[in-house]
């Protein structure tokens, strides 16, 4: 993105800076050094707490694994970053308000807005009593899949995801304010240097394929023959029916 884009006058961030990919380290780093504002996502708070909620079956034993590499790859300072995230935010920049959150302002950790197809009082009802109501431009992510909504006065974004596309198509993407105008960029880049990456990493074999087919898709890869239900079963069997 640094090669495609100026530098912008402020970066905001929702979530996720660890998970999926092949480097937490360098990833925690660069937030830390460059970010205006920056919120807690559900795998943030897993790898810092060693936990992993929230995240969809079809991927939940990648998130496992990737978890246990950060946790012992991350040093401490980029550790306690991690943890002491808030989970929302809010900024005013360039005369707007900007509300961030990596689920939804009433279930910020966890939570998911479908925006492409959500009723409006359902919308509504996700901002309900949370600062979020005031703001103009309400910021959400989780899902990985871009989109922007306009809602009564104010406009909800999902910036999509950099690190891990999952709207069919493997560009990358994020959202741009620009003289008042919100736009989703997608960026036409090879995937082939963080895949190499991937490769190299201490995991399972089957582990690796899966995360390097995703980024390769920009779809959700389940492990070889097996099916939704099956890996459900599976999961409750070794974890219990919460996960």
């Amino acid at each position: 993105m640094q090669r495609v884009e100026s530098k912008p006058d402020a970066v905001l961030f929702v979530g996720d800076i660890v998970g999926f990919g092949p480097d937490p380290v360098l990833c925690t780093q660069w937030i830390r050094a460059n970010s205006t504002a920056a919120v807690q996502g559900n795998h943030d708070y897993g790898v810092a707490n060693n936990v992993c909620g929230g995240i969809p079956i079809e991927v939940h034993d990648l998130a496992l694994a990737t978890h246990s590499h950060a946790w012992k790859v991350l040093p401490k300072a980029e550790m306690d970053y991690l943890r002491n995230m808030p989970q929302q935010a809010t900024v005013t920049l360039g005369g707007a308000r900007f509300h961030l959150v990596h689920g939804t302002p009433v279930e910020p950790m966890y939570g998911v807005a479908n925006l492409l197809f959500s009723r409006q009082d359902h919308l509504r009802s996700l901002l309900a009593d949370t600062p979020a109501e005031t703001a103009d431009v309400v910021l959400m992510a989780n899902t990985h899949v871009p989109a922007i909504r306009q809602l009564d006065r104010k406009l909800l974004v999902n910036p999509g995801s950099l690190g891990q596309p999952r709207y069919g198509v493997p560009d990358p993407t994020y959202a741009i304010w620009e003289d008042g105008n919100v736009r989703i960029r997608h960026l036409h880049i090879s995937h082939d240097q963080t895949i190499a990456k991937i490769g190299l990493l201490p995991l399972e074999p089957s582990i690796i394929q899966r995360l390097q087919e995703i980024l390769m898709t920009g779809h959700l890869v389940l492990p070889k023959g097996m099916t939704v239900e099956e890996l459900k079963r599976k999961h409750e069997m070794a974890h219990g029916a919460y996960w």
